[in-house]
């Protein structure tokens, strides 16, 4: 086990040192794997390199407040049993996607993924508003990226209060996507966060950035080859990267 006062720079040796080691991914189709075959996604890419054991909780259309919630409910769980992940590894997803309470669990609920949901009248009402509200008031959009800016930053916060190595980055928007309508405060995340106020730096405009194909177009979910280069990616800034101790 790593203690609290070895820095996140040591998983460079992870793989000669025979480590037994556990990666905790979560995140939304980009980390699932949607439309790749088992074995294709980066994480599991990530996995097999360092020959570890993941826990995966990534879920297809889902937001960033679900990832906070299943993220802070997994590290309760650990905090509990006292066993923790080597490594957490979390891909930001689009801010303006929510989760609806309903019939005792949370749905996401987006533009794109509403038609997988069973709507009432009411609940249709209430999609057309937020739709609405997304489209044509950007304020919006910028008012969350300053939330979504704070809440990630405690997230981090406790993962280094605990002496978890974390590894965030954003999978389709930065950070400060719209930083032209509202500043984003840029926090020093100690390396821990991959690029995450540079739009051309997210795992999306990276891909198409690099002329990756995407499996379906428009849906942004990019081919093995991308997943593969975004990977590497992924394993350099972790080798090379010299991260704060988290003590």
């Amino acid at each position: 086990d790593w203690s609290s006062d070895v820095c996140s720079s040591d998983l460079r040796n992870l793989r000669t040192t025979g480590v037994n080691m556990l990666i905790y991914f979560n995140g939304d189709s980009n980390t699932a794997g949607s439309e790749l075959e088992p074995g294709q996604c980066y994480a599991d890419i990530l996995t097999q390199h360092f020959q570890a054991t993941a826990v995966n909780h990534a879920l297809i259309g889902c937001s960033n407040d679900h990832i906070l919630r299943s993220t802070t409910q997994y590290i309760e769980q650990c905090k509990q049993s006292q066993t923790f992940p080597d490594l957490v590894v979390i891909g930001w997803t689009e801010w303006w996607r929510q989760e609806w309470r309903r019939n005792g669990r949370f749905v996401p609920v987006t533009k794109g993924f509403a038609k997988f949901i069973d709507l009432d009248q009411f609940e249709t009402a209430r999609l057309e508003y937020y739709n609405n509200l997304v489209s044509t008031h950007f304020v919006y959009a910028s008012a969350m990226a300053v939330y979504y800016n704070n809440a990630i930053y405690n997230l981090h916060c406790e993962l280094q209060e605990l002496g978890i190595k974390h590894l965030f980055f954003n999978a389709i928007v930065s950070l400060n996507q719209f930083a032209d309508r509202i500043p984003i405060f840029e926090h020093q995340w100690n390396q821990c966060f991959f690029h995450p106020y540079s739009i051309d730096m997210t795992m999306r405009e990276w891909s198409i950035n690099n002329n990756y194909k995407e499996v379906t177009p428009g849906w942004y979910h990019f081919e093995q080859a991308a997943q593969q280069a975004w990977a590497e990616l992924l394993i350099n800034h972790l080798a090379h990267e010299t991260f704060a101790d988290t003590a």
